[in-house]
């Protein structure tokens, strides 16, 4: 984040949570970088997990948008600059790992849950109100066995996901796709320069690409 962005946003940053994070998160060489900005209204519920920052820190590189909620058990990775956006949710359960690539935006009230793997390439975009789970969290039992296992998620870079879009556990998302608007989504699509959308999900169009 340069100067004129920090100007932009000291006034949105609670600076006692933000100390906090960073401190809790790293070492002390690291959290005096202030590589974290978290937002006034957020909610840290727990920081049991660790926090890997794999690229060159920089002031606010990572920033936690106004009214989110943290909530920390296991392992979460950033490879660049995130910005999670106002009123999301954020649930990495004990053996769950999380992992954002660089330049990664959630725009508002998101909701991820990770308790196995979550992980996104780089330049991705999530819309508003978008739910991520790679879990059903109550276990549906038969002839004593549990049948719904927690599976992983895995997006590619340069991925789009439209507003109010569902991704289950098992979903993959191949590199350079769109997915449409109120999509449901929880098997592979993986053609590149392509559009999915609908519940479920299905291929509507080839031969595309999207700018920010």
């Amino acid at each position: 984040m340069n100067f004129k962005d920090i100007k932009r946003y000291v006034l949105k940053i609670d600076p006692i949570k933000t100390l906090y994070f960073n401190i809790k998160s790293f070492g002390f060489t690291t959290a005096i970088r202030f590589p974290v900005l978290i937002s006034w209204g957020v909610k840290i519920i727990s920081l049991k997990g660790k926090i890997h920052i794999q690229a060159p820190l920089t002031v606010g590189m990572i920033l936690i948008g106004e009214n989110c909620s943290w909530d920390q058990s296991g392992d979460v990775i950033f490879k660049g600059k995130a910005r999670l956006g106002k009123k999301s949710h954020f649930f990495i359960g004990s053996t769950g790992l999380l992992t954002f690539g660089n330049n990664f935006w959630l725009t508002s009230d998101g909701e991820i849950n990770c308790t196995e793997s979550v992980s996104f390439g780089d330049n991705c975009l999530v819309a508003w109100d978008v739910d991520i789970l790679d879990t059903d969290f109550h276990k549906i039992v038969e002839s004593g066995k549990i049948i719904n296992q927690n599976k992983k998620i895995q997006i590619g870079d340069h991925v789009w996901i439209g507003s109010r879009t569902t991704i289950l556990k098992g979903t993959t998302i191949g590199p350079d796709v769109i997915i449409g608007s109120c999509s449901l989504l929880n098997k592979s699509y993986s053609d590149q320069f392509s559009i999915y959308a609908g519940n479920p999900a299905k291929l509507v169009k080839t031969g595309v690409t999207w700018e920010a």
